[in-house]
């Protein structure tokens, strides 16, 4: 069985010269003022290893900024 990713993200280069926060913040929809300023620490959630501030709220978040789960 095949797992779907914790979030989706956008296709496109990673963010353009940030070198504070996640690397992802300028194309993840989750994205919030946390993730601006503190790189995500690795570590385990839901069987797997995430770097991520909101892998708690991500499936559900996830659904709701882009509409379903197609």
């Amino acid at each position: 069985m095949r797992r779907r990713p914790l979030t989706r993200v956008s296709t496109g280069s990673a963010s353009r010269g940030v070198s504070d926060g996640c690397p992802y913040v300028e194309r993840c929809p989750l994205a919030v003022d946390q993730c601006r300023c503190e790189v995500p620490a690795l570590r385990q959630y839901d069987g797997r290893e995430v770097a991520c501030h909101r892998a708690e709220e991500s499936e559900e978040l996830t659904m709701t900024v882009l509409g379903g789960d197609s």
